[in-house]
């Protein structure tokens, strides 16, 4: 009894050493909730974009992660990434800082600004002067009537933080009060683009980076 003590004794840091070369420096990822795909009867998927993991980065718990599988459930608004196993994990929220995913950039925020509170997942689009956010989620509508199958409603809210002040952006003419100081050029602007229903994030990445112009 005590030679077989004293081998598994020497077996266990070889087999903790080996999973640890196995999970790497994301060990400390694998520790939230499975995540279970419960949609049932659902046309598409409830991701961000595609109904796949892309290789990405994350910053996690005061460390950041590269070449992690990563995927953005935006109903649940949950990260999720592959276990060492197959079964796929749901991130912590509260440990989030930020990930990037197919080249876009999240940041999860808690904070009061001009007396709203920002709290979730933000997509940066701009960061200099201006801060231009939008929340990403999709809304999971059940099969009704002679509908066979239900699907998944995207919705999208923008926003910009400037001089202090939080504004929501949903149609052209918000911009004007956002940038007062810059009414004119954002005039201009915004006559020489598409309609701002077909493009918001690129009007509001120029919009902004026009405001910081000397």
């Amino acid at each position: 009894m005590l030679l077989l003590l004293g081998q598994a004794a020497q077996a266990q840091p070889a087999a903790d050493s080996l999973y640890r070369q196995t999970l790497g420096f994301h060990q400390r990822l694998y520790n939230g909730p499975e995540y279970i795909r419960t949609y049932l009867n659902m046309s598409g998927h409830p991701f961000l974009e595609q109904d796949s993991m892309a290789l990405d980065t994350i910053w996690y718990d005061h460390s950041r992660y590269d070449g992690v599988p990563l995927n953005y459930d935006i109903v649940r608004q949950q990260v999720i990434t592959r276990g060492a196993q197959i079964f796929s994990i749901s991130l912590v929220p509260e440990k989030i800082e930020a990930f990037s995913l197919n080249g876009r950039y999240f940041r999860r925020l808690d904070t009061v600004v001009d007396n709203r509170r920002l709290t979730g997942m933000y997509e940066v689009l701009h960061a200099g002067e201006s801060l231009v956010l939008a929340y990403r989620y999709k809304e999971a509508k059940a099969a009704s009537g002679s509908d066979e199958q239900g699907r998944f409603i995207p919705h999208r809210r923008f926003y910009v933080v400037r001089n202090g002040r939080v504004f929501t952006v949903e149609k052209a003419n918000q911009l004007y009060q956002v940038f007062a100081d810059r009414r004119e050029q954002v005039k201009e602007l915004l006559q020489q683009s598409p309609d701002f229903k077909t493009k918001p994030e690129s009007i509001l990445i120029a919009t902004a980076r026009l405001s910081e112009t000397k």
